[in-house]
């Protein structure tokens, strides 16, 4: 294995499948999405990921446009893997998730209400 690598997560499992993780150390690309599609098939099935990049007007109406980031190509059957995990991440996070969503938005109408007092002040001026 590549010296520049390192170790991410460590899977043992109680039917003795194990599983070491690594990742390169200084190549892990990271992009921004805004959404995703999948194109499912068997055996295997993709992930597209875009990204919204602005909205047209064409032919009398708007059309938003999106740019492709990144295509996974992945075996179906991992494909439901995966979704089951996510499933079954986000129900055992459940309370720390609402907790985090409700700090967000608590900070997020704290910062609203900022502008307001902005829009006030230059009102005033």
């Amino acid at each position: 294995m590549d010296t520049k690598t390192e170790l991410l997560k460590k899977v043992r499992q109680e039917n003795g499948k194990n599983i070491d993780i690594y990742a390169p150390s200084d190549d892990i690309k990271e992009i921004y999405v805004d959404g995703a599609e999948i194109i499912l098939g068997m055996p295997i099935s993709k992930l597209q990921f875009h990204s919204t990049e602005g909205i047209e007007k064409q032919d009398d109406m708007l059309v938003e446009k999106r740019e492709v980031k990144a295509r996974i190509v992945i075996p179906t059957n991992v494909l439901l893997e995966l979704t089951l995990n996510i499933l079954i991440g986000m129900k055992e996070n459940q309370q720390h998730l609402s907790d985090n969503i409700e700090a967000y938005k608590e900070q997020l109408i704290k910062n609203i209400s900022k502008i307001n007092f902005f829009q006030k002040e230059k009102e005033n001026t």
